[in-house]
């Protein structure tokens, strides 16, 4: 979608080393980086996504913010996504993100073990959010105009959710704290 913006992270400073990478289904694999590879000529990005997995050295995902699917696993020091809110698709798995107030404006968000995440109230105009294993998340009421909701092993959200009955598809898995379910018809 966006050549220029490709352009740019092939011009990067930061691609320089990768150990491992692989194309399937469209998506691009990159694995055990150093820092953030440098696209060769053959992985041009356009409606492509990027998945990059155990890449410690990674801080700042700025240059990233054009991509159109973003999978970043792993990467225990990116810890500011803001430039990240014009991706339509993104993961985050276990990477140290407090603050995710600027992406409510991404399609389809799944945030796996982010361990220091407290506040979703930014995130209700998400089409598709996933939150699992978010352990310091106590709060969802915000989110009841999301449209397709996951929680998952989120154990200390506490409060009452009734919020989230106007939630078109809603799933809720081991969130062993949730006490009142004032939304459910059985």
């Amino acid at each position: 979608k966006n050549k220029d913006g490709i352009r740019y992270i092939k011009s990067c400073k930061w691609f320089t080393k990768i150990w491992k990478s692989y194309k399937h289904n469209d998506i691009i694999y990159m694995y055990y980086l150093q820092d953030i590879p440098k696209l060769n000529s053959t992985y041009w990005l356009y409606d492509v996504g990027i998945e990059f997995d155990m890449c410690p050295t990674i801080t700042d995902v700025s240059v990233l913010g054009t991509v159109h699917t973003l999978s970043l696993y792993r990467c225990p020091n990116i810890t500011n996504v803001a430039a990240l809110k014009t991706v339509h698709n993104l993961t985050l798995y276990k990477c140290n993100v407090a603050d995710v107030s600027a992406l409510g404006t991404v399609h389809t968000l799944r945030l796996d073990y982010c361990i220091k995440i407290t506040d979703v109230s930014a995130l209700g105009t998400v089409h598709t959010l996933t939150l699992n294993t978010c352990p310091k998340l106590t709060d969802v009421s915000a989110l009841g105009t999301v449209h397709t909701l996951t929680l998952s092993h989120c154990y200390n959200i506490t409060t009452d959710i009734s919020a989230l009955g106007t939630v078109h598809d809603l799933a809720i898995y081991n969130c062993s704290n949730i006490t009142y379910l004032g939304l459910c018809i059985f």
